[in-house]
């Protein structure tokens, strides 16, 4: 993985969990097999 595929991912960690209406638009299960996988990621970037 670079290094700026994982500074682009912690933005968006950041980003989400700063937005209470965001974060709560995201369903709990995703959110934490995205946080496990890395997978749910992509599925934001698609947004």
């Amino acid at each position: 993985m670079e290094f700026s595929e994982v500074v682009r991912k912690r933005r968006m960690v950041r980003h989400f969990k700063s937005d209470p209406i965001l974060a709560t638009d995201i369903p709990s299960p995703s959110l934490k097999r995205g946080r496990k996988s890395g997978n749910e990621f992509l599925h934001f970037e698609k947004w």
